[in-house]
């Protein structure tokens, strides 16, 4: 079995509040950065995807940056996917 390298779209975790402490990042717990503001962080993006007239264009540009750092395969956060009912 060959494993290839996968970018998993949960590094943009903080993306849509800035990628700083004003934004929410880092706010709750300085110590655990990773754990301090996620929720705030996820809802963001939740709701920047959720509106399905633009989730197509987002989605589409979210993989065209992933390409372009040079993976061909993605891990898909669940906050950049849809509802099961009506992926495909």
């Amino acid at each position: 079995m060959v494993l290839e390298p996968a970018f998993a779209t949960s590094n943009f975790i903080a993306r849509e509040r800035g990628y700083s402490p004003a934004g929410g990042w880092r706010q709750d717990d300085p110590e655990h950065p990773f754990l301090g503001g996620w929720a705030e962080c996820a809802e963001a993006v939740r709701a920047a995807f959720a509106p399905v007239e633009t989730y197509r264009a987002r989605f589409g540009a979210l993989l065209a940056e992933v390409r372009e750092a040079g993976f061909e395969a993605v891990e898909l956060w669940s906050g950049h996917g849809r509802s099961a009912r009506w992926a495909g």
